[in-house]
């Protein structure tokens, strides 16, 4: 009896599906004229058709919040959870593979729009021991990767999704092994495991990627984008690359997504045209700011990137420095001073300040960072922002304060056990010889 209900549910459900994609845009359901937006903004006006179906109503209700969690919309995928999250919960209560999916959708999005805490491990904890297929393993291993991303365990996250592929790889379906080597890929780029990440990246072909789904396709050309950004050695595949993956987001997601934003800032270093940067510019950052959760991971890396390019492409630091302040706020509310990402942050708002002679507003929002780096590169961006801070020590005439940066560089190198890197040998040389002799020494 169950096994036949279910059934039903299930044709039910495709059958609202074809339904949907037919009524969305008449005429072209065959001729990819449909936006992945479009069809579910279509699909929830038609979830109060089902009241008289709870079952099927709840499966589809979570099914478009997955859809809109999965093109970055949090808020419409947790409004969406909110107005059906009732019969969602009956529906898990006798559904396995339904209360998976529930739980693993609320714990991806507590993911983003939560301060890190105890009860994400927990949530997580659950959720690992709910797994009991090579599939469900993975799929809890990515957020167990994206959880050391957001503690800035960079090589944890790495491994975590190393072992799932060993272990699960071989067991998976072609798409879902797809899925993995990418988001490995990713990872060990964070890791700076940059050779492991391109032998990944360059086991995908391009060529054979029209097999899978589009938003695969673009998953798997962002990583080769990203893979042949970090060589710099083929420009001419690189511009192509980007290429496929931009029209493809216009076409799956269209021109105004947060997937299409993303093709638009990799393409921004492929033209010399400056007007051409700043119209891809402007446009990723108008749709990211429209459509990301105001305090979250990825608007702190849309105002970065914003203030990054003022900064540096356009030589503005007055505009860039509103981004940057932006930028360090919400990331700190998102995560913690002591995040690689934060920190990054605070060093180019420190070297902004510095530019426009803000000198007290840099020690007053900047000073004692805090100091636990991962790794050497993370390091050099605590170092570097100790610099800035010495550099405004010396400016408002604090040699005191410019001292004690100075001697917390050293330190933190000694802590390593690694030698300075040379251009912050340098750096610390040149501050070094700016400051006035200390009382009692020649």
């Amino acid at each position: 009896m169950r096994s036949e209900v279910d059934r039903n549910r299930a044709r039910t459900v495709a059958d609202f599906m074809r339904d949907t994609f037919e009524a969305a845009d008449p005429g072209k359901a065959s001729e990819s004229g449909l936006l992945a937006r479009d069809l579910i903004d279509h699909g929830k006006r038609r979830l109060a058709d089902l009241d008289a179906q709870k079952n099927v109503q709840a499966e589809l209700a979570l099914l478009l919040a997955e859809s809109d969690a999965n093109m970055g919309l949090l808020r419409e995928s947790e409004a969406t959870y909110a107005a059906y999250g009732q019969g969602i919960e009956t529906l898990s209560a006798v559904d396995p593979r339904v209360r998976w999916r529930a739980r693993m959708l609320a714990l991806s999005n507590r993911m983003e729009l939560e301060k890190d805490g105890p009860a994400l491990d927990a949530a997580l904890s659950e959720l690992q021991r709910m797994a009991d297929t090579p599939e469900t393993h993975v799929q809890a291993a990515r957020l167990q990767e994206r959880l050391y991303v957001r503690r800035s365990e960079f090589g944890r996250a790495a491994n975590t999704l190393e072992s799932a592929w060993r272990r699960y790889g071989s067991r998976l379906k072609t798409a879902t092994a797809l899925r993995l080597r990418i988001d490995l890929g990713f990872a060990l780029i964070n890791a700076e495991r940059n050779e492991d990440a391109r032998r990944m990246a360059h086991s995908i072909d391009p060529a054979d990627l029209d097999k899978y789904a589009p938003a695969l396709q673009i998953h798997a050309l962002r990583l080769i984008v990203r893979e042949r950004q970090l060589h710099d050695d083929d420009r001419t595949s690189l511009v192509r690359a980007i290429g496929d993956w931009r029209r493809t987001a216009e076409r799956l997601y269209g021109s105004d997504s947060l997937e299409a934003a993303k093709a638009y800032l990799a393409s921004i270093n492929m033209t010399a045209d400056a007007a051409e940067q700043d119209a891809l510019m402007h446009r990723a950052y108008a749709i990211q700011i429209e459509k990301l959760v105001p305090t979250s991971a990825a608007r702190a890396h849309a105002e970065f990137n914003m203030g990054y390019f003022q900064h540096y492409l356009r030589r503005r630091p007055d505009l860039a420095e509103p981004h940057f302040a932006a930028a360090v706020s919400i990331g700190r509310a998102v995560y913690s001073r002591g995040h690689a990402d934060v920190r990054w942050f605070e060093l180019e708002w420190a070297r902004t300040l510095n530019a426009l002679g803000r000198y007290a507003v840099c020690m007053e929002r900047l000073s004692s960072p805090p100091g636990d780096p991962e790794d050497s590169q993370d390091a050099e961006k605590l170092s570097n922002l100790r610099l800035a801070l010495a550099k405004a020590a010396i400016a408002l005439r604090r040699p005191a304060d410019a001292r004690r940066e100075i001697a917390a560089v050293h330190a933190l190198w000694r802590q390593l056990r690694q030698p300075l890197p040379a251009d912050l040998t340098t750096a610390l040389h040149q501050l070094e010889a700016s400051l006035p002799p200390q009382a009692g020494r020649r």
